[in-house]
């Protein structure tokens, strides 16, 4: 108590940090962001894919990442959330322009709505993982999610309401397709472009460091 207290007296921000860094440490997934004072409190997904497809996630972390996306629910009703939780009015991060043009409110748009551009890096994700099962479930669901209309199939839809998976975005989106065509790619081939050259180079001493155990502690965190 007497080191904190000294600790504090020389910097309230890293008192503040060690006061914060336990309940950051024990999350299953990466935070958006970290600050001396605060951090933002949910899982991005977008974010938290590309660091299993890139490497920066090791065996351990994947495993918590995309085992929390799948417990929450990230990829349902389609793949996947942007964002989990969504960020409710009259909490700490909500912002009035939230509320701009109908879009952030919860469960849309950045704010837990339902991209498919980012479900086909979620499905190459679970292939890099080597969940091939969950992959081949969420491709066929991906699908479905880039069949939906206003006014025709195969709309190639922006986003989608993140509870009831109808869509609200612009359509015929390249990146809904592109990266619809990538994951079918990765289920199809076991093989990820780009980012299999990646962790192809990736420093020996950055692998060796890796831990690719799954450990668990009570209530889902890591280990």
């Amino acid at each position: 108590a007497e080191h904190l207290e000294r600790l504090k007296a020389i910097r309230l921000e890293w008192y503040m940090l060690y006061h914060n860094v336990g309940t950051i440490s024990s999350r299953p997934f990466y935070l958006p962001w970290v600050a001396f004072r605060e951090y933002g409190d949910w899982c991005d997904s977008f974010g938290n894919l590309l660091a299993v497809l890139t490497g920066v996630a090791d065996g351990h972390r994947r495993e918590h990442i995309l085992r929390y996306m799948l417990q929450v629910g990230m990829a349902e009703p389609y793949p996947t959330k942007a964002i989990y939780p969504p960020i409710y009015p009259g909490e700490n991060h909500w912002r009035d322009y939230y509320r701009s043009r109908n879009l952030n409110i919860p469960h849309q748009y950045h704010n837990g709505g339902i991209w498919p551009m980012v479900g086909g890096f979620h499905v190459a994700a679970l292939v890099r993982h080597g969940w091939q099962h969950h992959a081949e479930q969420m491709l066929a669901s991906l699908a479905e999610a880039n069949r939906q209309g206003t006014t025709h199939d195969w709309a190639f839809n922006e986003w989608l309401h993140g509870t009831s998976g109808h869509p609200m975005g612009y359509e015929q989106q390249a990146w809904s397709a592109a990266m619809f065509l990538y994951a079918e790619h990765a289920v199809r081939t076991g093989t990820l472009p780009l980012f299999d050259e990646l962790l192809a180079a990736k420093p020996v001493a950055a692998v060796a460091s890796e831990d690719n155990e799954f450990h668990m502690t009570g209530g889902g965190g890591p280990a």
